[in-house]
């Protein structure tokens, strides 16, 4: 294995489920609460403790943002009413309670909260209502200097509420700005500047399977002044990430959630924690149409650590915490609907990070919708709230371990500074960006080379186009074209009637250069990179003609099968979407033989051991351990891919594909989505067929039942 595959792979391991051994869990008691409220089977970490601190009345409505202020009170809103609260916490040892006071302004249900510049900022996500504030961002500062606020201003409205509309808040490291989270429901309000370059597309080769409308970008952060005067779009392409949180060395995570019900499809992806840098590009696209990104695409930016099923809520790092040392490095994760708090344990790997995670706590209902840590005494304060009632735990620390702060993670420093360095160039054109980026993108370091790449496209490509058409290096070329490919052309879904034309002189010039690149002298990861870089050619400056199609196919068609399961679905996509003659019978081969191969890290694998330890329901697709995973997302991805394929068949592969629906696929289990989706490839493929051949078939076809599969198991609560 060659240094950058090796490097690679080590990369990539980040974004499987790294599960640390199962500690010895310590069982509180059996039921911790009161008669009106009560959690059973709560356990902790080893050496740790939890009281119940308070029981807040149902008329308080349903908790679940906070933030402590400069006086070190903790500030909650309620999500489903327009209420906020101000609360004085008790110290460890204390026995005072804890004390309430409300804070009276309408101001609108909230997501997220920040208190900073002696103001306190409020995501207001809730359409408007009696008393309610329109969806946006808020600033509330106290006027008269009595402690109380009294001015409410909005700073910007921005459309999108609900469960994946606006949400968390946080001051920046540097004390200068704040960054807002929003889920895939918000609308992408307009910038004044742009980390991620706003040349959005779908782009993916085989066409969505659903009809929902909705386009990229998807769930985006943004950075903004303390006046909201300027807003600064810091990165897109995730779901419905609730909270997000900086680690000791100012580096931003989120955990985001997966499509349950997409469960047991190739383009399910779990929830995940995901190292969010600057301009960072997470893929996921339209809800069940199965377009989300997978993990290994130069142009998007994978997890650092899957985590499974769940409901990502409140996140915080242990910063600031009196517990042993690896837990105040650690990333705190509240999974509402499955009541438990993960432990996620982040390690510098290059400029990025990869992790493990174990649990830390759990209790069954143990919807935590937030987590802090009080800077008072280093206690962790956990807030149930959400849909059910709302009640507040501490967890403290009560072994022997020495609490001393730890100091940030200096390993790698050097890495993640360079990647720093070119990430000042994004948004912004710079005479010293090309050259300074250029010889970044070989880097094997996939943060540095990101970041490099990011920063040449919001370059004029008219002072880089020649010199990306006649790179030699094939590392460089390959990321050079990809970027050349998204600045010079518009997704076709993305067009609108003043779009121009595709530049197929261009194109031309586009592929000439990637067909001088030899396949043979790359390696895995690069071979997936080049089959990107084309897929973009496509996709953003026309499909092929014929003649041009001919000559790729017989360029591809000698390679597949591959060694890799990865290469396998990238190289079956490309020689469908080319309609190479021998596509059907090699597809299918892959489809009948699946899984030939084992799963390569950088898939997702999406079993979390945690939960199956715990033998929670749901916690596997579909609620059941006994399904072969690799199997199932084989073949659902080649049935997916051959459904709009029109050359190369014979009858024999018509009935063997459609027959899989019939007696194969039944099998299987899924999310809410997974029967209705394979209904929709089944019937798309029948539609794609000739008239003679659709008669012929009518044996076959006549079977169908009106459902397929089975669904189930990928449900879940929300807030």
């Amino acid at each position: 294995m060659n240094h950058f595959a090796k490097f690679f792979s080590l990369l990539v391991l980040g974004a499987t489920p790294l599960l640390g051994a199962l500690a010895e869990l310590n069982r509180v008691e059996n039921e911790i609460g009161t008669a009106t409220y009560s959690s059973r089977d709560v356990t902790l970490a080893p050496e740790f403790r939890m009281e119940l601190m308070l029981e807040v009345p149902t008329s308080m409505g349903s908790w679940v943002p906070t933030t402590f202020d400069d006086r070190g009170r903790l500030i909650v809103a309620s999500h489903n009413s327009n209420q906020l609260y101000r609360l004085t916490l008790p110290r460890v040892g204390s026995p005072e309670p804890v004390r309430i006071e409300s804070i009276p302004l309408d101001i609108g249900s909230s997501h997220g909260l920040a208190y900073a510049f002696d103001s306190l900022y409020v995501s207001v996500g809730d359409s408007p209502g009696i008393g309610r504030k329109p969806s946006g961002v808020y600033r509330l500062r106290d006027t008269d200097s009595d402690d109380m606020f009294d001015q409410v201003r909005v700073l910007r409205n921005i459309n999108g509420g609900g469960q994946h509309g606006t949400h968390a808040l946080a001051l920046a490291p540097d004390g200068q700005s704040l960054f807002m989270l929003n889920g895939n429901a918000v609308e992408v309000t307009p910038f004044d500047s742009y980390r991620a370059p706003p040349i959005w597309g779908e782009d993916v080769l085989v066409p969505r399977i659903g009809a929902n409308p909705s386009l990229a970008p998807q769930g985006w952060i943004a950075q903004f002044s303390p006046d909201g005067d300027t807003w600064d779009l810091y990165a897109v392409g995730m779901r419905n990430p609730v909270d997000f949180a900086f680690n000791k060395d100012g580096e931003l995570f989120e955990y985001d959630a997966d499509m349950e019900f997409d469960k047991g499809l190739s383009y399910y992806r779990p929830t995940h924690v995901g190292h969010v840098i600057s301009g960072a590009e997470f893929g996921f696209r339209s809800p069940s149409g199965g377009l989300k990104w997978p993990q290994h695409f130069i142009d998007g930016w994978g997890p650092v650590v899957n985590i499974g099923s769940g409901s990502p809520t409140g996140v915080t790092f242990g910063t600031g915490a009196r517990f042993p040392g690896r837990f105040q490095d650690a990333m705190f994760l509240s999974d509402w609907s499955y009541g438990n708090i993960y432990a996620t344990f982040l390690v510098p790997l290059g400029s990025s990070y990869t992790g493990s995670v174990e649990l830390f706590a759990s209790g069954r209902p143990f919807g935590a919708g937030d987590i802090a840590i009080n800077p008072a005494d280093g206690s962790m304060w956990v807030v149930i709230g959400g849909s059910a009632q709302t009640v507040l735990y501490r967890i403290t620390y009560s072994g022997s371990e020495d609490v001393t702060p730890t100091l940030p993670d200096t390993r790698f420093a050097d890495q993640r500074a360079l990647r720093r360095s070119l990430e000042a160039f994004h948004g912004k054109q710079d005479l010293r960006a090309v050259d300074t980026a250029w010889p970044y993108l070989a880097s094997t370091d996939r943060g540095i080379r990101f970041a490099a790449r990011t920063a040449i496209e919001f370059q004029d490509p008219a002072s880089w186009r020649e010199r990306a058409l006649g790179e030699r290096d094939p590392r460089i070329a390959i990321a050079a074209l990809v970027a050349l490919s998204r600045v010079s052309g518009v997704e076709e879904s993305h067009r609108t009637p003043t779009t121009p034309p595709p530049d197929r002189a261009l194109q031309r010039r586009i592929l000439a250069a990637l067909d001088r690149i030899d396949w043979h002298a790359l390696t895995y990861p690069e071979k997936l990179d080049l089959l990107r870089a084309y897929s973009l050619a496509f996709l953003r400056l026309g499909p092929p003609n014929a003649e041009t199609a001919a000559r790729l196919v017989a360029r591809f068609d000698p390679h597949l099968p591959a060694s890799n399961r990865e290469l396998n679905w990238e190289l079956a996509e490309m020689l469908v979407y080319l309609e190479a003659p021998s596509a059907a019978t090699k597809v299918m081969a892959l489809l009948r033989d699946s899984p030939s191969l084992p799963y390569f890290p950088v898939r997702n694998q999406y079993l979390n051991p945690l939960l199956l330890a715990r033998g929670t329901p749901g916690a596997s697709v579909g609620g059941t351990e006994n399904v072969d995973l690799a199997k199932q997302e084989d073949q659902s991805h080649y049935a997916h891919i051959l459904r709009n394929l029109r050359t190369g068949w014979t009858r024999e592969l018509r009935e063997e594909y459609f027959t899989w629906f019939l007696e194969e696929a039944p099998q299987y289990t899924g999310g809410n989505n997974f029967s209705s989706s394979l209904n929709t490839m089944r019937n798309q493929a029948v539609e794609a067929l000739p008239e003679n051949e659709r008669s012929s078939l009518d044996p076959i076809l006549s079977r169908f039942p009106p459902t397929q599969g089975r669904g189930g198991g990928g449900g879940r609560g929300g807030f």
